[in-house]
């Protein structure tokens, strides 16, 4: 009747590796659906991946009130920078060079970059190699283009993996480009933009995604064009609520009491008092009231950090009891960024 994949990842969660699996090819055969076919995956999905160990899942979706009805919820955002080749003028003061690998050229310095600039961001999928697909590529035939940027020392900092869209440098990474744009600060931000002023004749624009917490218009200079568009970053559920808890980086210390439901993973159900502090954290499920309560989903977007305290008043499904609660020291914005799309 129905189908669906879970391919199984190794991710950061709040500076440790976790277990997640991603979801795709979800499909029913059209005399079936609305029969409630995918439901019964979800739910048999979800204990799978629960009597594993995995604590997370993710996936891209055609309808995100689809997917929220299986406890899922919009993960951080993405944002989409163009900018205008024509306005950028050279930063002298950031030396360095650029490196165009050809296909059967040494691929480690993306290997390099990938790791250090995903470490602190959840989500983020632990990679053996950068993109193994590129090793047996021709990517000049597929006209996509590799370059990195290296420091005056020699070490790689940064790197964009282009084509041409029209008048557009094009290195967004979704589902039609798969373009990358990669670097582990400012300097090597500017290096590449260095790089991309000498295509001025070839190109309008540089098109690029990275999560919101990069500012890009803090190191563009004035007069140049820049415009962005956001999105969000597919959508993410919490699998087991005891052993998140259990691992979330805290601020301060305090106790908070979350009611959850989740009517698709029984075992989250109930009231989680969270005790932290000192650097312990101490996560047991007690009777009686919350200090908040919430559905699965919105859980999921809090304690990932694709939303913070502050959203939860703007959350619906979310109830306020106490509002002295420290909410802010388990709810709290933080890097958050999947960069593999299944």
């Amino acid at each position: 009747m129905a189908s669906m994949f879970a391919y199984p990842y190794t991710v950061r969660f709040d500076g440790a590796d976790v277990l997640m699996r991603g979801v795709g090819g979800v499909a029913t055969l059209p005399p079936y659906r609305r029969q409630g076919a995918i439901r019964e995956c979800m739910r048999a999905f979800f204990a799978d991946m629960h009597s594993q160990g995995f604590l997370f899942s993710c996936l891209y979706p055609f309808s995100t009130a689809f997917y929220r009805q299986f406890g899922y919820s919009c993960g951080g955002r993405v944002n989409t920078w163009e900018v205008g080749i024509g306005g950028l003028r050279k930063n002298e003061n950031v030396r360095g060079s650029v490196k165009m690998i050809l296909p059967g050229d040494d691929m480690s310095a993306l290997d390099h970059i990938y790791a250090k600039m995903s470490e602190r961001y959840n989500m983020a999928v632990r990679r053996v190699a950068f993109d193994r697909s590129l090793e047996d590529a021709n990517t000049l035939e597929q006209r996509r283009y590799i370059y990195v940027w290296c420091a005056e020392n020699g070490e790689p900092r940064g790197f964009m993996i282009t084509k041409k869209s029209g008048d557009v440098m094009d290195a967004a990474n979704d589902f039609s480009s798969r373009g990358s744009f990669y670097f582990l600060d400012a300097a090597a931000f500017t290096g590449l933009m260095n790089f991309a002023l000498t295509f001025a004749s070839n190109y309008k624009a540089v098109r690029f995604s990275l999560p919101e917490d990069i500012k890009v218009d803090r190191m563009i200079g004035e007069g140049t064009e820049l415009s962005c568009s956001q999105s969000h970053n597919g959508m993410v559920r919490v699998i087991d609520v005891e052993e998140v808890l259990k691992l979330c980086r805290t601020r301060g210390e305090g106790v908070v009491k979350i009611g959850i439901r989740d009517n698709m993973a029984p075992w989250n159900t109930g009231v989680w008092r969270v005790r932290f502090g000192g650097g312990k954290t101490e996560v047991e499920n007690v009777a009686g009231e919350a200090d908040v309560y919430m559905d699965i989903s919105d859980f999921s977007a809090l304690i990932t950090g694709a939303a913070d305290d502050e959203d939860m008043r703007w959350m619906p499904g979310v109830h306020v009891i106490n509002q002295s609660a420290p909410f802010g020291g388990l709810f709290y914005r933080k890097p958050y960024m999947l960069w593999d799309l299944f």
